[in-house]
C-alpha cells in the first residue's frame, strides 16, 4: 500500500515552482528523519591554518608514537588545490554521529579506516576515534582537538545551513537536473556578501548540544567570511533528500558534496 506522504510526494513530482514550497517540502522531509546512513564524497579546495595544523599536530603526532610512525604533515598543508574524500557517515535523532573515513586528501594517510563517534547522550564535550591499527579509541575534546569537519558531516549542519542561506540569499529553482540517476531540482541561493548577516539557529530545535555552538557557528559565518557568491542544492524529486550540494566563491568552484547509498530509519543507539 503507498503511503499518503509517499502519493503527495509523487503527485509533487516535477511541479513544484515555487522555491519556498520546495524548501518547506526539504526541511519537513529531514525533520520526519529519527535516522540515516549515506556515504559522503566531498570535493574542493582547501588549506589548513597554522592554527588547525597545529592541532592536527598534536592529534595525530600523538597516534604516531603510537603505532610507530612518524606523521608528516605536509600531506595536508599545501597550496590550494582540488582534494577529495569519501566518508561513510551515519546520523541518528537528536545528534549521535560516526563517520568511517575511507579515504581522503584532507588529513594524513595514517587516519584512514579511522571511525570517528560523538555520543553526547553519554558525554557531549568528548569525540572518540577509533584507529584501525589500535585496540582502543582516542578520547578527544570537542572544544580542543580539530575534528576535521566531522561534526558537519550529516544532514543535520546542512538543513541548519539551508535556512542561513534562505535569510540571506535570492532563491531560484533553476530546473531539473539528473543526480546518481535520480529526477532532482536544481534550488539555487545567489548572494551580495556584502549584506550577508549569519542566521542564529535555535540549537535545542534542531537537537545540537550546546557544545557544538561553536562549531556550528564557524559553518554558518563561512558564508560570509569566504565570500560565497552562490550555493546550490540538488533536490530528490521524489524523496526531497539534498544529493549533491556546490558552493562558489566569487562566481567559482569552490565545494562539493555528494550523498550516495542513502538509507533511512533503521540505526538504533547500539549502532554507534
Amino acid at each position: 500500500m503507498v503511503s499518503l506522504l509517499l502519493l503527495t510526494h509523487l503527485n509533487a513530482y516535477g511541479k513544484i515552482k515555487d522555491p519556498e514550497e520546495l524548501f518547506k517540502k526539504v526541511v519537513s522531509t529531514y525533520q520526519a528523519l529519527k535516522s540515516y546512513e549515506f556515504v559522503n564524497y566531498k570535493k574542493g579546495y582547501d588549506t589548513f591554518s597554522k592554527e588547525i595544523e597545529t592541532k592536527m599536530k598534536g592529534t595525530f603526532g600523538e597516534v604516531g608514537k603510537k603505532i610507530g610512525k612518524k606523521v608528516e604533515m605536509n600531506e595536508v598543508s599545501q597550496k590550494p588545490q582540488i582534494k577529495e574524500g569519501v566518508y561513510e557517515v551515519r546520523f541518528k535523532k537528536p545528534f549521535l554521529l560516526q563517520m568511517k573515513i575511507i579515504k581522503s586528501d584532507f588529513c594524513p594517510s595514517v587516519v584512514y579506516g579511522t571511525v570517528i563517534t560523538y555520543r553526547p547522550d553519554k558525554d557531549p564535550n568528548v569525540w572518540w576515534a577509533k584507529l584501525k591499527y589500535m585496540p582502543v579509541a582516542m578520547k578527544r575534546s570537542v572544544k580542543k582537538d580539530d575534528s576535521g569537519g566531522f561534526f558537519s558531516m550529516g544532514w543535520a549542519f546542512s538543513i541548519i545551513n539551508m535556512h542561513n542561506h534562505r535569510k540571506n540569499g535570492i532563491m531560484k529553482i533553476k530546473g531539473m537536473e539528473k543526480v546518481q540517476g535520480r529526477d532532482c531540482y536544481l534550488l539555487e541561493f545567489t548572494f551580495d556578501p556584502k549584506r550577508v548577516k549569519p542566521y542564529q539557529p535555535n540549537l535545542k530545535e534542531w537537537g545540537v548540544p550546546a557544545a557544538l555552538e561553536s562549531e556550528l557557528n564557524n559553518t554558518i559565518r563561512g558564508l560570509k567570511k569566504q565570500k560565497t557568491s552562490s550555493v546550490k542544492y540538488w533536490i530528490d524529486a521524489q524523496r526531497f533528500l539534498i544529493l549533491k550540494s556546490e558552493e562558489y566563491v566569487r562566481g567559482k568552484f569552490h565545494w562539493q558534496d555528494e550523498y550516495r547509498d542513502i538509507k533511512l530509519n533503521y540505526l538504533s543507539a547500539e549502532d554507534f
